[in-house]
This record gives structure tokens, C-alpha cells and sequence, in this order.
């Protein structure tokens, strides 16, 4: 007997490749800057290692802000199907996360990543709607 992947399996597994893609990319700049730089710093040095990398994406969202006390607004739409949001801070709060869930659901996309280029470290969080 066959066994045939059903279309999600097909969505997801894409979705994996383009998170690694991504997730190479920040981790190529944190090595290239460190840690201690300014959210807007390290966007540009993202943004430019996307090009290096042919990695599709457009620059922030504003069909996306989600109205709240801090307008968020996402930073990236990358790959048309992924919603990317750069921080530099010590720990993302699950008010960060909630607001990038919502802006998923409004977006009607699949999923999300949250990239922090913290002190300790990168840390890279996928949020699914």
C-alpha cells in the first residue's frame, strides 16, 4: 500500500525549511555583531543577510498592527507565509508572543518567529496561530 502526505504535511515541511533558512540567517548575524546592539541594528543586518541569502521577504506589515498600549507591528513577512519579529531584549513576555498570535489570525497565516538577539544568546520562537 501507498501512503500519500496529505497537503498539511507538505505546508509543514516547508515551513520547517523556510524557519531553518531564517533561523541561519539570524544566527549568521549574531555571530557577525554580538550581542548589545540595538533592535533597529540588528533588522538592517538581518535584512541584508536576506539578501545575501535570496530569502523573500518584505518589510513590516502595516495591515498587521494589532492595537494595543505599544503599536506592534512585525518586522518582516518573509517567504509571503511567515510572520517575523526582531527583538533585542533579555526575555520575550507572552505579551509579545499573544500580540504576534493575533496578528497571525488577522493575517490568517500559519505561523510566526519571534528572533531575539539577546545577551545570552540568540533565541528563535515559532508562534503558530
Amino acid at each position: 500500500m501507498v501512503q500519500v502526505d496529505s497537503y498539511e504535511h507538505h505546508v509543514n515541511k516547508i515551513l520547517e525549511a523556510e524557519t531553518f533558512l531564517i533561523a541561519r540567517a539570524a544566527k549568521m548575524v549574531y555571530q557577525k555583531i554580538g550581542a548589545g546592539m540595538g533592535e533597529s541594528f540588528y533588522r538592517e543586518a538581518l535584512q541584508k543577510e536576506f539578501d545575501q541569502r535570496r530569502i523573500k521577504y518584505k518589510k513590516a506589515c502595516p495591515d498587521a498592527e494589532v492595537s494595543s498600549p505599544q503599536t506592534f507591528r512585525p518586522d518582516y513577512l518573509c517567504f509571503g507565509n511567515m510572520v517575523l519579529y526582531t527583538m533585542a531584549v533579555e526575555t520575550v513576555s507572552q505579551r509579545e508572543r499573544q500580540e504576534l498570535r493575533e496578528c497571525l489570525r488577522k493575517l490568517n497565516l500559519p505561523l510566526g518567529l519571534i528572533v531575539n538577539f539577546g545577551r545570552e544568546g540568540i533565541n528563535l520562537e515559532r508562534i503558530s496561530r
